[in-house]
C-alpha cells in the first residue's frame, strides 16, 4: 500500500509568527493565513515595499493597473448580512465588503477566483496580506465566475470577520499586486502574468451597516 506523501508545511518567518501572535486584529479575526503570509514575505512584503519605497495611495475612485488587472476601488462596508442574502446567518461572522470596479486587460477570459482575489487583499496594521473568502458581481451577487477582457465589472470582495468586531478607526487599508507577461513561466514554461511585487495601497473608509444594540434585526 503506498502512502501519501505529505504536503510541505509553507514556511513562515518567527517575525511574522510573533508579529501576528502579539497583534489584537490577528488574534480576533482568526486570520493567520500561512499560505499568504508566505507569499507575501517571498514577494518582499507589503511592510517592506513601505519601508523602501513609498508605494501609490489610491484614492476612492481612482484607477491601477496592475499590468493585467484594472483596479478601481469604490467603497466598503461591514455588515452582520452577506451580500444579496437575507435570511439569518447562522455562521455568526460580520461580512467586510470591499467594492470594486475590475477590467481584465488581457486578451482572454480571467478566473474570477485568480487575479481578483490574489491581487487585491486586506491589510492588517502590520502589512500582512488576507486574501477575500469570496468574491460576487455586484449586480446580482452572483459567484465571480470570470472577467472578460476589457469589460470593466463591478465586483464584491467579501472577508469573514468575527461577529461584533469593531473598526476602530473606521477605516481599513488594502493593497495591490502588480502583473508582468513573461512569454515562459517558470512552473510550465507558458506565458503566462505572474504576480510580482506590492504596486499600491489604498485606505476606505467603511461603512458600519450592523444594526444596532437593542434594533430589530
Amino acid at each position: 500500500m503506498v502512502r501519501p506523501v505529505p504536503r510541505p508545511t509553507p514556511h513562515v518567518s518567527e517575525f511574522h509568527l510573533r508579529q501576528a501572535i502579539r497583534n489584537p486584529w490577528w488574534l480576533a479575526a482568526g486570520v493567520l493565513a500561512l499560505a499568504a503570509i508566505a507569499t507575501t514575505a517571498q514577494l518582499g512584503g507589503f511592510e517592506k515595499a513601505q519601508s523602501k519605497a513609498k508605494l501609490p495611495r489610491l484614492a476612492a475612485g481612482q484607477r491601477y493597473d496592475n499590468g493585467a488587472l484594472a483596479v478601481t476601488p469604490l467603497r466598503a462596508w461591514i455588515s452582520d448580512r452577506e451580500p444579496g442574502k437575507d435570511l439569518y446567518d447562522w455562521k455568526q461572522v460580520d461580512y467586510l465588503v470591499l467594492q470594486v470596479t475590475l477590467e481584465n486587460l488581457t486578451p482572454r477570459s480571467a478566473s474570477g477566483f485568480g487575479y481578483p482575489m490574489s491581487d487585491v487583499i486586506l491589510l492588517t496594521p502590520d502589512g500582512a496580506p488576507v486574501k477575500a473568502k469570496s468574491a460576487a458581481y455586484a449586480r446580482d451577487h452572483l459567484l465571480l465566475s470570470d472577467l472578460g477582457p476589457r469589460l470593466p465589472t463591478q465586483v464584491d470582495l467579501i472577508w469573514e470577520l468575527p461577529k461584533g468586531m469593531p473598526i476602530d478607526s473606521g477605516k481599513r487599508n488594502w493593497g495591490v499586486f502588480r502583473r508582468a507577461f513573461q512569454e515562459r513561466a517558470h512552473l510550465n514554461d507558458e506565458s503566462a502574468w505572474v504576480q510580482g511585487p506590492p504596486g499600491a495601497r489604498f485606505e476606505l473608509p467603511v461603512e458600519d451597516r450592523r444594526p444596532r444594540a437593542g434594533a430589530a434585526p
